[in-house]
């Protein structure tokens, strides 16, 4: 290997933003950070977005659609983060 660092987690999210820590601090520069929803708990769509990236952490929420209806609270879901330096 190269020498770099990749990491999988696990993380519940919901629509408001929240601190997703890796477990350590990635290389000198911000990762490389790749999510997916793993469930589909909510009635309504929504999208995985992020707020944030740093060397240990990302800020994840889920933004719900509005075609349904205007309220975009979310219940949680489970993503799964693909991290590399």
């Amino acid at each position: 290997t190269d020498g770099r660092t990749v990491l999988l987690r696990d993380a519940p999210v919901k629509h408001k933003l929240k601190k997703v820590w890796f477990g350590q601090s990635l290389g000198l520069h911000d990762p490389v950070v790749v999510v997916d929803m793993q469930t589909t708990n909510g009635g309504d769509p929504c999208f995985v977005r992020y707020d944030a990236v740093a060397r240990n952490w990302v800020r994840l929420f889920l933004q719900e659609e509005q075609s349904k209806d205007p309220e975009t609270n979310h219940v949680a879901e489970n993503v799964t983060l693909f991290v590399a330096e």
